[in-house]
């Protein structure tokens, strides 16, 4: 049977076992699954079946590529028959005629393989091979990688270039493109000349290795036949010898003929299981299953029915002690002319024992680690996973099988973990265990997850591992983010609180300003002396630019989005604040401000910490009904890592005792009356100073009062003081269209523009913009566009614009706040906008500054410099 090309020689795998060895890869791993072992694959003499065949070489699949599995097709003509067929091609063939003696219908190839094949040739040089396993046996598309190289390689073997082979795979095998070099008639005798007497020594030697082979199978066979002679003399002496050998060793022995009786039994038999020679009877020691299972092995052994039986186990049971497991092995004999069966029967009991205790021992492994929450992991020193537990399949989406020799960093690149993860795959961190690491993981449907992985290394038959426990940690990265959110809302919540407390006051300045403006105005349009306009207007320029200070710090203090921090002077913080908190507070508390520090910066984020201050102070007012005195001073400190700012902020309250202090930062605590307070303040005040990486102490006696300490990083100020020395705004001569609804605007931004050089064009809504940009698209450099605007907004009008004009450079302004519902665009597409109210500088320079940046290039200094409405 085994004559069949159904049955491939082991010959055919003996690539195996040095690529294994170049790469670290087991043997046991390759062999994962199958019918076969080691010593069978090992041995060359040895046949398998096709179907076990293309499980070895699928196995060996997953861990090489294309080129790998082409490199060993293309190897081949190095070894074994087809080094043989080379050497005869090189003499005899050329690449055409090499090719059909290869994979033609009766080829090589289908000769030594179950392939159904054939050659067809299209042009010269151009051939395609059709091949397809036999019906009833399993394709192997690696193997057909494989001969893709050994089609490669068949052109080299004669000594011309390589040629290219593309595979086409098919339902139950391939189809072959193969484009090679032939050469011609003379180029072909030449070479056969060359090689031939390289050649001819190789042909020589294999045909006198044949020769020589047939010599030692014909001596075999005469060997065979004078044995065969001989064996019915030599039965008894045989027989005879096996039982002096018998009285010495400790195995149990016994010979039983086809009837199932014992004819003979060796002294350890009849010592283990205490009977005399011609009393033991297998029917009172074997239970029927196994008794029935010995007869037939021995009765089919005899009698013909099977050339060869395996071992069996059988469970002996003693009358006066324990049982005992047997492992028999039957070997046919003849005893006269008679076929005998000599069965060797060795005492494994300690050896199941032991193996039931494994078999514990790795039920309980996985039962703890199929019903682990985590994924568990283990691959060795080629990254190559050789153990998942289920959870690993919940987590990154594949099966159990398919991740059985994936790399680990195809799950877990370097690239999303830490450096220490890195020194892990690179064998840096050796015996080392290493908990909570921060990665990222790549699921099958190429998701990214968040995970938590903690690792340790270990040796196993000289092979060293690596064990991982991988967490999904995307609930807590959620439930961070959300609390993340939450803080947000407290400090959104409490902004809200403190802009509903100084309403007032701010109603208060703005009503003074407004006189201020008004009454200037009046003077400025009857004066007539130009020193007195000049200082009228000047009045007037002092009181806009003081509404427009307090206009930008509510809107700036009623954002919800976390504001990036800056470089910003301690005292210039407090300075700024100090108004604020003196508006929050009535008449009978008295509030002083204290400064040490000089030049002390901080890189912080002064509205969060505006708003530390007058919560502070909105929680002192509330502990001092009656009227008191709040301090806050300023000083310096140190720790260990840096120098530090010190914010104390100190009352005559009623302070507060040991119950309330342990719970004073807590979210929505409060010990005011219902309705009086939110219990949010402290809360935002500690969360604040956390983000800046600060830390907060508060001392509180009852009936004295109480004292908060802020401690916070200082940071180094740049060259210039922290400051910007203001210069001249330089103008232009580009032409600028201004959309704006507004005419005063509108018109005070043209008088601005123009006064600097530009060409102004105006629009009073974003359906004239957009008709005046069309118009003269091909003069004007810049738009100036308001958001809010009657009859089209300022968004659509620019995308009406950018349809036709993609590159138009448009900049927006807005009286809103950057996360208001009408500008909230802007920020999230990063487009330019210039803030309301502004001044000619401020105007000018973001003017400049967008032009510059979207035209680098010189530009005329021709042109109007007036406005054209």
């Amino acid at each position: 049977m085994k004559n069949s090309n159904e049955y491939i020689s082991c010959r055919h795998l003996a690539w195996i076992f040095p690529l294994c060895e170049s790469r670290r890869i087991q043997i046991r791993q390759v062999l994962r699954g199958t019918k076969v072992e080691d010593r069978d694959l090992s041995d060359p003499e040895d046949f398998l079946h096709w179907n076990d065949f293309a499980d070895v070489v699928s196995n060996m699949g997953k861990f090489l590529d294309e080129y790998d599995l082409r490199a060993i097709g293309r190897n081949s003509w190095n070894t074994g028959v087809f080094k043989l067929q080379a050497s005869i091609g090189r003499v005899t063939f050329g690449a055409r005629e090499q090719f059909l003696a290869t994979w033609g219908f009766s080829g090589l190839s289908s000769r030594q393989f179950p392939f159904l094949s054939e050659v067809e040739f299209r042009e010269s040089g151009q051939l395609l091979v059709r091949l397809q396993v036999k019906k009833g046996l399993q394709p192997c598309y690696p193997y057909l990688s494989i001969l893709s190289g050994q089609m490669e390689g068949l052109t080299e073997a004669l000594g011309l270039p390589r040629a290219s082979v593309t595979m086409k795979p098919t339902s139950a095998g391939a189809t072959y493109t193969v484009d090679y070099q032939e050469s011609g008639w003379l180029v072909t005798a030449a070479r056969r000349l060359w090689y031939w007497w390289r050649s001819y020594f190789v042909v020589t030697r294999e045909f006198a290795v044949l020769l020589s082979e047939h010599e030692q199978l014909r001596q075999q066979y005469a060997q065979l036949q004078a044995g065969a002679r001989r064996e019915t003399t030599d039965s008894d002496l045989r027989l005879q010898n096996s039982g002096l050998i018998a009285e010495f060793i400790s195995d149990l022995i016994w010979v039983m003929n086809d009837q199932g009786d014992i004819t003979y039994a060796s002294p350890s038999c009849r010592k283990t299981l205490g009977q005399e020679n011609n009393k033991i009877n297998f029917r009172s020691l074997l239970s029927p299953q196994d008794l029935s299972q010995l007869q037939e092995a021995v009765t089919g052994l005899i009698r013909g029915n099977t050339s060869h039986i395996s071992p069996i186990q059988i469970t002996v049971q003693r009358e006066r002690s324990s049982d005992i497991t047997l492992r028999v092995q039957p070997f046919l004999s003849q005893l006269g002319e008679q076929d005998v069966a000599i069965c060797i029967g060795t005492d494994i009991s300690d050896q199941r024992r032991l193996e039931e205790e494994l078999s514990q021992r790795v039920s309980s492994f996985k039962s703890i680690t199929d019903s682990a929450p985590d994924a568990i992991l283990t691959f060795d020193e080629d990254c190559r996973i050789t153990y998942a537990n289920p959870e690993s399949s919940e987590l990154f989406g594949y099966s159990q099988p398919d991740l059985q020799g994936m790399s680990i960093k195809d799950l877990i690149p370097e690239t999303l973990g830490t450096n220490q993860l890195r020194d892990i795959y690179h064998h840096r961190e050796r015996n080392k265990v290493i908990s909570g690491m921060d990665v990222q993981g790549i699921r099958r449907d190429r998701n990214l997850v968040p995970l938590e992985v903690s690792v340790s290394s270990h040796e196993l038959a000289g092979g060293r591992y690596t064990t991982c426990i991988i967490r999904d940690v995307s609930f807590r990265r959620r439930i961070e983010k959300e609390r993340e959110a939450l803080e947000v809302q407290l400090q959104a919540s409490q902004k809200m609180e403190s802009i509903g407390q100084l309403s007032g006051g701010i109603a208060h300045d703005f009503n003074n300003l407004l006189i201020a403006i008004l009454g200037y105005a009046d003077l400025a349009m009857q004066a007539a002396n130009p020193d007195k306009l000049a200082s009228y207007l000047a009045e007037i320029k002092k009181a806009g630019e003081r509404g427009t200070e307090m206009t930008q710090k509510l809107l700036t203090f009623s954002r919800r989005q976390v504001i990036e921090p800056k470089l910003v002077e301690a005292n210039e913080l407090i300075e700024g604040v100090q108004e604020m908190i003196t508006r929050l507070l009535p008449g009978n508390i008295e509030i002083e401000f204290n400064s040490t520090a000089k030049d002390i910066y901080l890189y912080a984020d002064p509205t969060q910490l505006e708003q530390v201050l007058i919560n502070l102070a909105v929680n002192a007012r509330d502990a001092m009904v009656s009227g008191g005195r709040i301090s806050v001073q300023l000083s310096t400190g140190q720790d260990a890592q840096s120098d530090l700012l010190v914010i104390q902020v100190s009352d005559t309250g009623t302070g507060m005792d040991d119950e309330v202090l342990a719970h004073v930062f807590e979210p929505f605590y409060t010990t005011k009356p219902e309705g009086s307070g939110t219990g949010l303040g402290l809360a935002v005040v500690f969360g604040i100073v956390e983000q800046h990486h600060g830390f907060i102490k508060v001392e509180s006696t009852l009936g004295v009062g109480t004292r908060f300490e802020i401690y916070l990083p200082t940071a180094q100020a740049d060259e210039s003081g922290g400051r910007r020395q203001q210069t001249k705004v330089p103008g232009g001569h580009e032409t600028v269209l201004i959309v704006e609804d507004n005419d005063q605007v509108r018109d005070l931004a043209s008088l601005i523009l123009a006064g600097a050089g530009y060409t102004v064009l105006e629009a009073s809504d974003g359906e004239d913009g957009t008709r005046l940009y069309m118009e003269h698209a091909d003069k004007i450099d810049l738009v100036i566009m308001d958001v809010v605007m009657p009859k089209l907004g300022g968004r659509d009008a620019a995308e009406r614009i950018r349809e036709i004009h993609p590159d138009a450079p448009i900049v927006f302004t807005s009286g809103y706040s950057t996360d208001s519902q009408q500008t909230k665009f802007i920020e999230e597409q990063k487009l330019p906008v210039i803030p309301k109210p502004y001044g000619t500088d401020m105007l000018r320079a973001q003017v400049r500054a967008v032009l510059d940046s979207k035209q680098p290039e010189s530009l005329s200094t021709d042109g109007p410099k007036t406005a054209i409405r």
